[in-house]
């Protein structure tokens, strides 16, 4: 019995072992979780939704317009942020009238619903870099006041909102 007892023990301490690198190794380098904090992203997402961020695809393939990324905070490297792709490397963007414009084209934003009238000179994105902004842009801390970002600190893209439980959806590009 004493054999049996040490060999459970054991066997449930090989198990927790293993759970723990395989939490630590899918948290680090495929899946993480991300809480909303503000109302930035209205009404793609909204203050306390928890998402589950992709975290290996642009391994594969760059960031693409539309989608909804989590982001180091150019200005405090302890804040994770959470915005759109709006432009990407070698495209000049624009705002007039709260319109964004793409290379002089105006940019087809149906996920917005709420306006804005304000406007941003025309600026290239630099190579590697990409150009974010909120779909709320009346309350949204974006790259128009912090600049361009990195694809460095780009830790992937939202996937899924599972929390609370009646928001529970995938996530595509244009959210």
């Amino acid at each position: 019995m004493r054999r049996r007892r040490r060999s459970l023990f054991r066997e449930l301490l090989e198990v927790l072992v293993i759970a723990l690198i395989l939490t630590l190794v899918i948290q680090t380098w495929v899946f993480e979780t991300f809480v909303v904090e503000g109302d930035s992203m209205l009404d793609a997402l909204h203050h306390g939704d928890r998402v589950l961020v992709n975290k290996f695809i642009y391994r594969f393939r760059d960031p693409s317009r539309g989608d909804i990324v989590v982001f180091g905070h150019p200005g405090d490297n302890d804040r994770d942020l959470i915005k759109r792709v709006v432009a990407k490397p070698g495209e000049v963007i624009e705002m007039r009238d709260g319109r964004v414009y793409i290379n002089g084209e105006p940019l087809d934003e149906e996920y917005l619903t709420r306006g804005d009238n304000g406007d941003f000179p025309p600026v290239k994105v630099p190579p590697r870099t990409l150009f974010l902004l909120g779909d709320n842009r009346v309350r949204s801390d974006d790259s128009r006041s912090f600049g361009f970002v990195p694809y460095a600190d780009v830790s992937g893209r939202t996937w899924l909102i599972f929390w609370p439980p009646g928001s529970l959806r995938l996530m595509g590009a244009g959210g």
